[in-house]
């Protein structure tokens, strides 16, 4: 190890990092994380390392858990989309007058809370969501219970679409836009 020359990386190369460039000018075994360059004359090896300061001793508490809730929330709004974030703060407004800052809050840790479920399986995280859909086609029966259409017409517009009125051809591409996403 004698020929094994260490220095910190300029701030130039590595932006003020933390990384360790050791370079093996002699003939041994380099370890697993090198790059090695093969010369005719020589072997020229590079090891770089990036020093963590890491904590492993650090019991889980909410110090360390705290650590990540900002982060974590903040790629949730984004993984979210904000429109759907908007719409929701928007709908809890409109129905329990809750403020909108909120709404937004409560759908966000709603995000983290899904997210946090993906930890413990898939087929939980699938239920989950299959009760959604369930309540949510429990209230469209609702709705059609309370607004009592005809159900020859419900079920020839099932099979037979059309469009008649004005502006429903306005709505059907609003619609379209508003449930088919990427």
């Amino acid at each position: 190890m004698a020929n094994v020359q260490q220095q910190q990386v300029n701030e130039s190369w590595g932006s003020g990092s933390n990384c360790i460039a050791a370079i093996n000018i002699d003939g041994t075994t380099p370890s697993p994380n090198n790059k090695t360059f093969d010369d005719p004359n020589h072997q020229l090896s590079l090891l770089f390392e990036i020093v963590v300061d890491d904590d492993d001793e650090q019991k889980p508490g909410w110090r360390k858990f705290l650590t990540f809730v900002g982060h974590g929330f903040l790629v949730s709004l984004a993984y979210l989309d904000p429109g759907n974030l908007t719409g929701t703060a928007f709908a809890l407004n409109i129905l329990f007058n809750i403020p909108v800052w909120v709404g937004v809050l409560l759908t966000g840790l709603s995000t983290l809370l899904l997210l946090g479920l993906q930890r413990y399986g898939v087929r939980k995280l699938d239920m989950l969501i299959a009760v959604l859909v369930f309540v949510m086609a429990g209230c469209f029966f609702g709705e059609m219970s309370y607004v009592k259409p005809p159900a020859a017409n419900v079920l020839k517009g099932m099979f037979i679409p059309m469009l008649t009125g004005q502006g429903a051809i306005g709505d059907a591409i609003a619609l379209f836009g508003a449930l088919v996403m990427p």
